[in-house]
């Protein structure tokens, strides 16, 4: 799963570094993600150009919101089968949380810091484009917090996912990376601060 991702100083130049097609800033803004807000999206136009887009984060559904689809089934899924098909996009993020069995967020980054690219796919709903992103079963370095994570590209492949729909299924099985995960800070339990 994955319900908040963050953006600092650094992406914009490492994008522009991975994608040089982009032209000018990203429009990326620092700081935490979380879902119905809107962030800047990596898509495509105009003949196999990418291109960054504002979107919001999260489908409408019935009484919630769906931010994220399984990789697994994304296909079978009315909410998702036509974007995954023809509207596939991709989350630039330097890292993104997730919380532990004890309820302490641990933050999750790319090995040696390397940026994230996030599957995802969006869809016109309520007059504006929104996006989810994909998640798959969690790989090592994130099961002891989470039975699941976040379906993510290297640099080479994010122009196949967007652009190649004959590789959307080979991605989607694709082994995943393994990530840096630390806790800023231990939080005491109520136990543990009267035992001290």
């Amino acid at each position: 799963m994955c319900g908040r991702y963050y953006v600092d100083d650094s992406l914009s130049r490492e994008l522009q570094r991975d994608f040089p097609e982009i032209n000018g800033d990203p429009g990326l803004r620092s700081g935490d993600v979380h879902p119905s807000e809107q962030a800047m999206i990596l898509s495509g136009r105009d003949k196999y150009k990418l291109t960054m887009l504002p979107m919001r984060w999260g489908f409408p559904g019935k009484g919630k919101l769906l931010i994220n689809a399984r990789a697994e089934s994304v296909r079978e899924k009315k909410s998702f089968q036509k974007c995954i098909e023809t509207r596939r996009c991709v989350i630039p993020a330097s890292g993104f949380y997730e919380w532990d069995h004890n309820h302490s967020m641990v933050t999750f980054t790319g090995e040696k810091g390397q940026p994230l690219y996030l599957a995802g796919c969006f869809d016109l709903l309520e007059n504006e484009q929104r996006f989810v992103i994909l998640t798959r079963e969690a790989n090592e370095s994130m099961a002891p917090v989470h039975d699941r994570m976040p379906l993510i590209l290297s640099a080479e492949q994010v122009g196949l996912w967007i652009f190649d729909p004959k590789s959307t299924d080979t991605i989607l099985r694709a082994q995943m990376p393994l990530l840096t995960c630390s806790q800023p800070y231990h939080q005491q339990s109520i136990l543990e601060y009267f035992n001290t």
